[in-house]
């Protein structure tokens, strides 16, 4: 065996061990698209948490938006901006929410289930 034959055996051991190295990082990158598509969703359903249940803890606040739900007039002016609070902020993150989903970066599977339980606060 000449040096030729030994070059061409170490660049094509060379080129083997690039196309698996390529390989792996495409997998890891996968992985890591989706660990955070879920870190995504989880996010986005704790701030739900935080914004849509925590007032409901109150009982005053839950009797004044069952009040301003159903006849808004009724409430005074500092209530009503105390349940638009709360709706605007229930607003802004579903329009994180939509952001994420276009850009992909939450599994539609698992944001149905998000998606189900705003429906049900409504």
């Amino acid at each position: 065996m000449d040096w030729n034959m030994i070059g061409a055996i170490g660049e094509l051991v060379g080129g083997a061990a690039v196309l698996v190295t390529l390989i792996y990082l495409a997998v890891q990158v996968r992985q890591g698209n989706s660990a955070g598509q879920r870190e995504s969703l989880r996010g986005y359903v704790s701030e739900l948490n935080n914004r849509l249940l925590e007032p409901q803890r109150d009982p005053e606040f839950v009797e004044l938006f069952q009040r301003a739900n159903r006849d808004w007039h009724s409430v005074s002016l500092r209530d009503q901006a105390v349940v638009s609070s709360v709706y605007s902020s229930y607003f802004f993150a579903c329009a994180e929410a939509f952001a994420l989903r276009e850009s992909g970066n939450v599994d539609p599977a698992l944001q149905y289930q998000a998606d189900a339980a705003v429906a049900s606060f409504l």
